[in-house]
């Protein structure tokens, strides 16, 4: 009898209705934040002078440039080296000033 009686008393719980609470619940989720690049990379590129062409059978021709034209080639392609460098090597170094990147949705 004490068999029957627990039985049906687990029964009688077991159908018994749920309560369930409904509430909201933080989670966090990993955002990803856009940098904003340095001024520099971010400016176009002006050279201050351009290089000049000479014909190649002029005297004064080095690499079909004068002199001052070469000069001015090596510049730009010194600064445009420089300024590849400076986007590889902010593309792959975070920054200090870049937030968490975990936020609440």
């Amino acid at each position: 009898m004490a068999r029957v009686t627990v039985f049906l008393a687990l029964v009688v719980t077991g159908c018994a209705p749920t309560k369930y609470v409904d509430r909201p619940v933080e989670v966090l989720v990993p955002v990803p934040v856009e940098r904003t690049a340095p001024t520099w990379l971010i400016s176009p590129y002006a050279p201050e002078s351009l290089p000049r062409f000479i014909h190649p059978s002029d005297p004064a021709a080095k690499a079909a440039l004068s002199e001052q034209g070469l000069a001015d080639l090596k510049v730009i392609l010194r600064m445009l080296k420089e300024r590849d460098n400076g986007w590889r090597a902010w593309a792959v170094t975070p920054t200090e000033e870049t937030p968490p990147n975990v936020q609440p949705e």
